[in-house]
């Protein structure tokens, strides 16, 4: 287990982009979506799905509060405690 700090943490980082984009499939997956769904669920393309869960795009912040927004779920329900 790695600690960021946000002071620490870039969005280069692409250890965490990977952690994040791999969280993002799960809960999808758990929940029975297509990524398409999950697309159209955020408001944003399938190609922007497909490289947020492959940890290719560097996203912003907003981008967490869309994706909780498409699971019905808090930002901090997201990620478990030791992420």
């Amino acid at each position: 287990m790695q600690n960021y700090s946000f002071a620490a943490m870039t969005t280069n980082d692409t250890a965490t982009l990977r952690k994040v984009g791999l969280r993002m499939a799960d809960l999808r997956i758990e929940r029975n979506m297509t990524q398409q769904q999950l697309a159209d669920a955020m408001g944003v393309t399938l190609k922007w799905v497909q490289r947020m869960e492959t940890g290719e795009l560097n996203f912003m912040v907003s981008s967490l509060g869309k994706l909780a927004g498409a699971f019905h779920m808090r930002i901090a329900d997201l990620f478990p405690a030791d992420f």
